[in-house]
């Protein structure tokens, strides 16, 4: 039987890095210009394995897990095994934790992540086939501060669920107010709303269960593509309300889940920044006395937020070493200083000397700050649909330099009754990409992960 909590997710990030407003559909906050039917599950066959060089092993190809109906049937069929089989799990409950969704939107749901057109029905129908209760935990991802209040509302429905309020960079335009007697397009004729992050730190000390998000940065957004002083200007907007909200996040210790897409140089250059203003204006501490160091790494944590995830992951493996290599630096400070004088070249130029896959947790009681996000919308349709074996490797091997103790799933969808499909559909992927048992591995780790990012973001015992 489905749990009575089946949750919701929407779709968001839809865009290639590579080929950007390439492939995407279905009512996506971000792809409105594109037709709900567009989407279609993928059919296509990968490469089954590659090296680290991004070299294929072998030229043989398998079939994608692509049907999320598939693989929920597969850990139905696991979780349900008789009670002579060594495989029976003894719970009653399944938890899926969703972890950036937009069901709060209420688009219009793609057929292929439906598993039932309601609760009742599918317990009606599947009885046998779905004898246990699933719970969908879902972190629900505002958009805009037109849909701030709306998101509050909706999440206090169900205690499985947790809001998120935040300007996604598509609606940074939501913020403006414009002169509409004015015929003139220009950037005087639009004046920032200062009271929206006012409004924004206003509601999250009211919330204290509440995500930033989504926040971010993107090349195809509509302030890149149409901003009257050109695309530099459009960016540099992008990155003052990433950065506002992001410190807004760290004041308040609350997490993030970040959308960036195809400026990711550019986002791993504010977060430097951001470690680098707390080491410039430490550079002399003394690295072997203890209080001190430890007073150097308050000052950096404080810097940031608990936990952040890049939710519908495009990047490259050399940007998930990147980010490694930041948190290490931020959690050991004593292996990294940089003078006043010389901080924006090093922060430029100096390449990190760490070892992020060594240190992920070279201290026991550090849970991971950074977190990636893959949904079955957005990532497996990347992989299928993309013409580019370059992107598909790339794809590929971020993954597989993501330690799994931060890898997060989720639905990225706008309808409750996409959540569970869309949500699981993710843990085909992971499980074929990294080649770990779906049911034993893959799916009770994201669960585990999913729960500890939730925790931490807003600094919970328990949910």
């Amino acid at each position: 039987m489905m749990g009575d909590q089946l949750t919701q997710s929407l779709n968001y990030i839809c865009l290639d890095a590579d080929n950007p407003i390439s492939i995407y559909s279905g009512g996506c906050p971000c792809c409105t210009f594109y037709p709900p039917d567009s989407f279609q599950l993928p059919s296509k066959t990968i490469e089954s394995s590659l090296s680290l060089d991004g070299q294929s092993k072998n030229l043989e190809t398998e079939p994608l897990m692509s049907s999320p109906l598939q693989i929920m049937q597969k850990i139905n069929q696991f979780y349900t095994a008789s009670n002579t089989t060594k495989t029976r799990i003894d719970q009653k409950t399944i938890t899926i934790v969703d972890t950036h969704s937009h069901a709060h939107l209420d688009r219009k749901p793609i057929l292929d992540y439906n598993l039932s057109t309601s609760v009742d029905e599918e317990k009606n129908r599947n009885s046998e086939n779905f004898d246990y209760n699933i719970d969908v935990v879902s972190l629900i991802c505002a958009i805009s501060p037109n849909d701030w209040e709306r998101t509050i509302d909706y999440v206090s429905k169900s205690s499985l669920l947790l809001p998120a309020l935040g300007v996604h960079p598509w609606y940074i335009e939501d913020t403006f107010r414009r002169d509409h007697h004015n015929e003139k397009n220009d950037a005087e004729e639009m004046q920032v709303q200062n009271n929206y992050l006012r409004e924004l730190e206003s509601l999250l000390l009211k919330h204290p269960s509440c995500f930033v998000g989504e926040i971010g940065l993107c090349q195809s957004a509509k302030n890149i593509r149409f901003h009257p002083n050109g695309k530099k200007a459009g960016l540099q907007q992008q990155m003052q309300f990433f950065e506002e909200q992001f410190r807004l996040a760290a004041k308040l210790q609350r997490g993030v889940t970040i959308h960036c897409v195809g400026y990711h140089k550019e986002m791993l250059k504010i977060l430097i920044s951001i470690r680098d203003e707390v080491l410039s204006s430490s550079a002399s501490f003394d690295k072997n006395h203890e209080e001190v160091i430890t007073n150097v790494q308050t000052k950096l944590k404080e810097s940031f937020p608990p936990v952040m995830s890049f939710h519908s992951f495009s990047g490259s493996a050399h940007f998930v070493n990147e980010i490694l290599s930041l948190e290490e630096s931020i959690l050991f400070p004593n292996k990294l200083t940089i003078s006043n004088n010389t901080a924006k070249k090093e922060s430029r130029k100096k390449k990190s000397q760490f070892d992020p896959k060594a240190a992920i947790h070279a201290k026991s009681n550090e849970s991971p700050m950074f977190y990636f996000g893959f949904s079955h919308y957005v990532n497996v349709s990347m992989i299928s649909n993309s013409s580019s074996t370059k992107s598909q490797q790339r794809n590929k091997l971020a993954l597989q330099a993501i330690p799994l103790n931060r890898v997060l799933i989720e639905s990225d969808l706008s309808n409750s009754k996409n959540a569970l499909l869309g949500t699981v559909g993710a843990t085909g992927y992971l499980s074929q990409i990294l080649g770990k048992s779906l049911e034993k591995d893959i799916l009770p780790i994201m669960t585990e992960n999913g729960l500890r990012f939730l925790n931490t973001g807003i600094r919970l015992n328990s949910l």
